[in-house]
């Protein structure tokens, strides 16, 4: 791996600061997703119908090279994708589904953000056979793939999420520095009105919000007597 998580979540935020620099939209809250790939990344953007058969491909990535099987004219055809073009299944449009076509936008320009940062991970299972780092065999490739999708996912967090904006967010729902969880995962009611709240502030889902508060250790472990004691006991405090 040529590159790590915290160093994932830097560059995130350093895109986002100087993409707010140039756009003079440092005053909005969340991130304005699609700006950022259109007029930042210089990325395209494109919507269609997805018919490769697994319900759960919403989003691709155009090299200019790969093709994405989609729906067009009433049937499913094999396009060559344009180069540098996210592709996002239509279904994701309405806005019932906003968390969800964010997420994916981000992570696919997370992709075209690590072909550039780490090309030697980030392209790796593209290379033909031969090449000094191409894959050995069908397993390696498969463990790229997933480690490049595990950093891609992470990549898209932080540009959705940079640390700065999720601190941001924290201070501006009830000044809190941490979010206690007790035990084994319990949470109180306040905590999770206020990770409902920071969602709502940054345009994303609340379980992405509370796994980014989590990356970000954020999130503070206390043993769960302290809880029963405050808060769930007859006569507590």
């Amino acid at each position: 791996m040529l590159v790590s998580l915290r160093e994932l979540d830097r560059l995130g935020s350093e895109l986002i600061m100087d993409y707010r620099g140039l756009s003079g939209s440092r005053g909005t809250r969340s991130v304005d997703i699609e700006d950022f790939a259109r007029s930042y990344l210089g990325l395209s953007i494109q919507y269609r119908e997805f018919a490769t058969g697994d319900p759960g491909d919403i989003g691709f990535y155009g090299d200019g090279r790969s093709r994405l099987r989609i729906v067009e004219r009433g049937r499913a055809v094999d396009w060559l994708c344009p180069d540098r073009t996210i592709v996002i299944e239509r279904k994701l449009l309405p806005h019932s589904e906003m968390g969800a076509r964010r997420f994916t936008i981000a992570h696919e320009a997370a992709h075209f953000i690590l072909i550039r940062h780490v090309p030697l991970q980030a392209e790796e299972y593209f290379l033909k056979p031969g090449s000094y780092n191409a894959v050995s065999s069908i397993s390696a490739l498969i463990s790229v793939m997933e480690l490049n999708e595990r950093c891609a996912d992470r990549l898209a967090a932080a540009l959705l999420m940079p640390e700065f904006l999720v601190r941001r967010a924290m201070y501006r729902v009830g000044g809190m520095r941490h979010i206690p969880v007790y035990g084994n995962g319990i949470m109180p009611q306040d905590a999770k009105l206020a990770v409902t709240d920071m969602a709502k502030y940054l345009g994303v889902s609340y379980s992405a919000m509370l796994n980014r508060l989590g990356e970000l250790m954020l999130i503070r472990r206390m043993p769960f007597s302290e809880y029963a004691q405050k808060g769930l006991r007859a006569g507590a405090v």
